[in-house]
């Protein structure tokens, strides 16, 4: 996974069930990424509204190239600055913004970068919307970027995807084999 990452794919979901082990599947991957890959990990909350999860990314983003300028001395576009927090409720336009600007954070950027979205179900409020966020902001990603997204949902337009399962008796069984060569059926 990690070389299709690296080499080809720029966009993969992770489903599974509730306990099939997406998080421990994405903790490899990126235990596994080369070095000089940037990573920007978040965790969907239940209920989190798009907008949200925009401004988190945008965040997250912007502490990276922050972090990444001051660790390189290299210039980094994009706005470091944090606009205003207040009251009131966000509009689809405020919403199409965070993602531009998260767009525009990452236009120039040179190294790899991998965007992880954990538990991407629990965005939107239906399946088919959390569908339309998962590549709208594969969208916005730069080349050089990889959104891998993990949930509960299957499916996603234009995303390939791994779907994570139980062990069928007979692979249970070769597994076992290989591990504890002294069991016998």
């Amino acid at each position: 996974v990690v070389s299709k990452i690296e080499n080809d794919c720029r966009d993969l979901h992770i489903s599974g069930e509730p306990g099939i082990g997406k998080e421990h599947f994405l903790d490899e991957i990126e235990n596994d990424l080369s070095e000089n890959t940037t990573v920007i990990r978040i965790r969907a909350r239940s209920h989190l509204p798009v907008d949200k999860l925009h401004r988190d990314l945008l965040h997250r983003a912007r502490e990276q190239a922050s972090y990444l300028k001051s660790k390189s001395n290299s210039a980094v576009a994009g706005s470091l600055s944090v606009g205003p927090v207040g009251g009131g409720g966000v509009s689809f336009d405020d919403r199409v913004r965070d993602i531009r600007k998260l767009e525009k954070l990452l236009e120039d950027w040179s190294s790899p970068l991998l965007v992880i979205i954990e538990d991407v179900h629990k965005v939107g409020e239906s399946e088919a919307k959390t569908k339309d966020i998962i590549r709208e902001i594969a969208e916005a990603l730069p080349e050089t970027a990889s959104l891998v997204a993990s949930g509960r949902i299957s499916g996603v337009p234009d995303v390939e995807e791994i779907h994570l399962t139980l062990f069928t008796l007979e692979q249970t069984k070769i597994f076992l084999k290989q591990k504890f060569e002294q069991i016998d059926e």
